[in-house]
């Protein structure tokens, strides 16, 4: 966060942006692989009795990109001084939250709570990033992962290890 306040708004925004990315890379295979092993996770760890909660566990997991948007595209607004832009984002999730747990808890009980779950974060997520978008010079093509993202992270984590 030091180098994003210390940053004129372009460089934040790549910086930003890079990191948003690789977060995005090392998300989906773990989303995926929660959502692959909610069953030996909910039942093998909790008993029969949570056999319910491995659907309520899967979709819980698409909520994990939102989160990531929020928190680190979040982040970058607040380091840039734009910090109300960010609570925006938040204030979007937390009230698609409140409407869609009254809509669709009393029906569809943990499941509708999952949907809502999910669903906010990944309301708050687009939110931000539109936000972002208008704040930083940033494109929404800035946020999809490029194929050179893999050996520069692997490269990262090498140095850290040697260091």
């Amino acid at each position: 966060r030091p180098d994003l306040v210390r940053a004129k708004a372009r460089e934040a925004a790549a910086q930003a942006a890079r990191v948003f990315r690789v977060a995005l890379l090392l998300v989906t295979p773990a989303a995926a692989g929660l959502a692959l092993f909610a069953p030996l996770l909910c039942v093998g760890m909790f008993g029969d009795d949570f056999r319910g909660s491995v659907d309520d566990l899967r979709v819980l997991t698409l909520g994990a990109f939102g989160i990531v948007a929020v928190d680190l595209l979040g982040n970058a607004l607040t380091a840039q001084r734009r910090p109300l832009r960010a609570t925006a984002a938040i204030a979007a999730a937390f009230v698609t939250m409140v409407v869609l747990n009254v809509l669709l808890v009393p029906t569809y009980g943990g499941l509708g709570a999952a949907i809502a779950s999910s669903s906010a974060w990944t309301v708050g997520g687009i939110a931000v990033a539109l936000l972002f978008t208008r704040a930083l010079p940033a494109r929404a093509g800035d946020f999809v992962p490029r194929a050179n993202e893999l050996p520069w992270l692997w490269r990262k984590v090498r140095r850290m290890g040697a260091a």
